[in-house]
């Protein structure tokens, strides 16, 4: 009966512990989606002073950046539905 309930205490502890991660992955995603919109919209408003040369510059580090921050994202969503699942079992 004994270890019957310290199984389950374990099972709680590593739900526990899994529900922190998920929250911890889900705040960076939340800063990644922050980062890519801003950054997209510092892109936007450069491409409206195109005729400054520095601003290609500019315009070509920020795409760069979107296209980092995306996959971030991407990569963050695949680690928490992973957890997710892992959750389920």
């Amino acid at each position: 009966m004994e270890s019957m309930s310290g199984k389950s205490r374990l099972n709680e502890n590593q739900k526990e512990k899994l529900k922190e991660e998920i929250k911890f992955y889900t705040e960076i995603l939340k800063l990644l989606s922050t980062f890519t919109f801003l950054t997209a919209g510092g892109v936007i408003g450069l491409f409206y002073k195109m005729n400054n040369p520095i601003s290609v510059i500019f315009i070509i580090f920020g795409i760069a950046l979107i296209v980092g921050f995306l996959s971030g994202i991407i990569h963050i969503y695949g680690t928490i539905r992973t957890l997710l699942r892992r959750m389920e079992l």
